[in-house]
This record gives C-alpha cells, sequence and structure tokens, in this order.
C-alpha cells in the first residue's frame, strides 16, 4: 500500500516490506519546513539528529574524548607510545572508546572523519629533537609536529583530520633524540578526538 501525494504521485510513503520509505520522485526538492528540527530513535529515547532555527545541526551522540596522563611519565630515546592513562571527559554510546588501561588507545566506533589534538609537555630534554605523530592501527603514521628543542621543558601541540572505518584504532607516540619526562594531567598534556563529520 502507497499513500501518494501531488499532481502526478510526486511524492510517496510506503513500505516496501523492508523499509519504511518516504520517496520524492518529482520536481523540486524534498522541504522539510519547521524552526526546530528533531530526528529521534524509533522509541523515542533518544536524539540521533538536532537543527535548530539557527542554522547549527547537532548529533548528540558524535563521540568525543579527552584523554590526559595522571602521572609524570619518563620516556627514552627511540620511538615509544605516550600512557594516556586517564579519560577526563567521553561522551560515547554505551561504551567508552578508549582503552586508557593497558594500550592506550582510542577505538572508533564508526566510519567518519575524526580531528585528533594533541598538547605534550615535556623536560629533560637540551637542545634536542622529538617527533609527535599520531598512529593508526599500529602501523600507519602521521606525523603531528617535529620540535627542535630549545629549552629544558616545553609545551608541543599537533592535530591531524583523518578519515577512519569502524574499529580502527589510533595511539600516540613519540620519538625524542634523548631521555626526559612527561608532565602529567590535563594542564599540561591532552588528546582530544572528535568524531566531525
Amino acid at each position: 500500500v502507497k499513500a501518494r501525494f501531488g499532481t502526478g504521485n510526486d511524492l510517496e510513503i510506503f513500505h516496501d516490506g523492508s523499509h519504511s520509505r518516504i520517496k520524492d520522485t518529482g520536481t523540486g526538492a524534498l522541504v522539510l519546513q519547521t524552526d526546530n528540527f528533531y530526528l529521534n530513535k524509533a522509541d523515542d529515547s533518544a536524539t540521533m539528529i538536532h537543527a535548530s532555527e539557527d542554522g547549527i545541526v547537532r548529533f548528540p551522540k558524535n563521540p568525543v574524548c579527552i584523554a590526559t596522563s595522571s602521572s609524570n611519565p619518563s620516556f627514552s630515546r627511540g620511538s615509544q607510545k605516550y600512557p594516556f592513562n586517564s579519560i577526563s571527559y567521553e561522551r560515547h554510546s554505551g561504551t567508552s572508546n578508549f582503552d586508557a588501561t593497558t594500550n592506550y588507545r582510542f577505538t572508533c566506533p564508526t566510519d567518519g572523519v575524526y580531528q585528533f589534538d594533541v598538547s605534550l609537555n615535556l623536560y629533560g630534554l637540551t637542545n634536542d629533537n622529538v617527533k609527535v605523530s599520531i598512529k593508526k592501527n599500529g602501523s600507519t603514521e602521521y606525523a603531528l609536529v617535529r620540535k627542535k628543542w630549545q629549552i629544558s621543558e616545553e609545551n608541543i601541540h599537533g592535530g591531524a583530520i583523518l578519515n577512519a572505518a569502524a574499529s580502527d584504532y589510533f595511539e600516540v607516540w613519540i620519538n625524542p633524540s634523548d631521555s626526559g619526562t612527561g608532565s602529567g594531567g590535563i594542564e599540561w598534556t591532552r588528546w582530544t578526538t572528535v568524531l566531525i563529520g
């Protein structure tokens, strides 16, 4: 059974046996007019998309994670994973996307475009080089920043916007040319991940 509207049946609402469909086949676009739009789950328990009259579209369940280091980890010369072992804020759909216990990694819950921002405070290095990278699935490396040390303590920051598939995981790696220490806590060390599209 189909409900048809318009001259030439331009608009149809029907169920095809598997899915409920609203089908626009005529001239022009399908336009919904409202000052406040909500697309909710079938049981009305949560909002999936909210668009307001100011043109802002919100996705309340888009994952957001801010991880920090609760201690001052030491590091040595060469490539190594930075131990983000504390979550200061996270928004998710029911299961945490960040392993702050063992692997110190963010796992993507869905396909999409993710923004990564990393800020590290390191000290104990003098006139040395350090590289900070994001590693995808333990192998593909994206350099966020390369820094030539000028003083004994510096805060370095880098970011990247990357395509990812569901279950891809990302880790922060540092590669200094000397040993040193990182300052823990959100004031100094922070890794922010957001699904942006």
